[in-house]
């Protein structure tokens, strides 16, 4: 959607293309239409570049800040990037409490005995009970 093109919608159906459809494939817009449209998606991408460039410029303080404090900690609370940004000194991060016990740890996993294996069942028992082994 833009000025120039309107609100409408060019893009080509979402189907498998096979070989030699393709070529046989027809176009629900013109060469100079498909030319309008490219025209207008880069100069959409390159506003909103521009913009982006300007949003970093302008707040390059807050962003080094914010920088700084993930190099520091790696991670951030809400708190800390809202103190990072407001040019505050964070709050540290709480100490973890104790590690969750229905979470397993690698170390837990690696205690356990694995279960033992169970025989897989014969052909034969298979068919005897109406099932079949692919």
């Amino acid at each position: 959607m833009s000025d120039v093109v309107g609100p409408i919608n060019f893009s080509d159906g979402e189907e498998t293309l096979f070989l030699g459809r393709e070529v046989t494939k027809t176009k629900s817009h013109s060469e100079e239409t498909s030319l309008i449209i490219d025209q207008e998606i880069r100069k959409v991408l390159m506003e909103c570049h521009k913009r982006a460039e300007i949003l970093i410029k302008d707040h390059k303080p807050e962003m080094e800040r914010l920088t700084e404090g993930l190099l520091k900690h790696e991670v951030l609370s809400r708190a800390q990037v809202d103190a990072l940004i407001g040019g505050d000194t964070p709050p540290e991060p709480e100490a973890e409490d104790e590690p969750d016990p229905e979470i397993e740890t690698p170390a837990a996993a690696a205690e356990e005995t694995p279960p033992e294996a169970e025989e897989s069942p014969s052909d034969d028992d298979l068919e005897s009970e109406g099932r079949f082994a692919y």
